[in-house]
């Protein structure tokens, strides 16, 4: 079965190279190698990243993916701490490794912000302790909870969180729903697993997500990016 998805992988490397150039077409054979062979529960595999990879973020292609990895970024870790600042900066403060620099220049930035936010989110509940038994499971219900209710990111996180009982309480009268989706995706079964118990564990997230100086310095510049656009 592994060398199945091992040749699978090859295959769909050769179709997204077609039109993108050698290097590319490099990247794109090295990713497709790293996707086969890589052990979903690995215990050095971060959390987060155990239970979602890069192309389960709304928005991601498999052709973004591939330039991801050119970047060096194969990981919702790596994405999230992705310094976003350097890339605001002038270019001499941008990393000078061409082949990193080519991955994330071919991206649009309003793209690339978003991913960084919702690997933010992803990551930020992946912090959270839970019984190792059913962690996957309830980091999926929690996240498509979250999403069900429009908080995508962790910047909406943020914002919403100033009414915690209004988020509680709309996270609830979707569990039901949410599950169902989870179950007829094969990611879940009806269980009595529930997503948050308490607004106390919303005010947890929130505490992971502004505790963390990088994720912190990462939306910050997000927002100040945001605001940028609005104007």
């Amino acid at each position: 079965m592994s060398e199945l998805r091992y040749y699978w992988g090859q295959l769909q490397a050769v179709f997204v190279t077609v039109k993108h150039g050698f290097s590319f077409a490099v990247a794109a054979v090295r990713w497709a190698t790293r996707q086969a062979r890589q052990v979903t529960h690995d215990s050095t595999v971060a959390r987060g990243d155990a239970a979602f990879r890069l192309r389960e973020l709304q928005g991601m292609s498999l052709k973004c993916e591939i330039h991801l990895f050119q970047a060096g970024i194969a990981t919702l870790t790596s994405l999230a701490n992705l310094p976003l600042s350097k890339l605001c900066a002038p270019s001499t403060s941008v990393p000078t490794n061409k082949q990193e620099l080519r991955g994330l220049t071919a991206l649009p930035k309003a793209s690339l912000f978003d991913w960084v936010d919702q690997a933010v989110l992803i990551c930020a509940l992946s912090s959270l302790e839970v019984a190792e038994s059913n962690r996957e499971q309830l980091l999926r219900l929690r996240l498509y909870a979250l999403r069900a209710i429009g908080v995508r990111t962790a910047t909406d996180f943020i914002d919403a969180a100033t009414d915690k009982q209004r988020m509680f309480r709309a996270v609830a009268a979707n569990q039901d729903v949410v599950t169902g989706e989870l179950a007829g995706e094969g990611r879940g079964s009806r269980t009595a697993l529930t997503a948050f118990n308490s607004e106390t564990q919303l005010a947890g997230l929130e505490r992971a997500l502004i505790n963390d100086q990088d994720w912190k310095c990462n939306l910050d510049v997000i927002r100040d990016w945001l605001a940028t656009q609005q104007g």
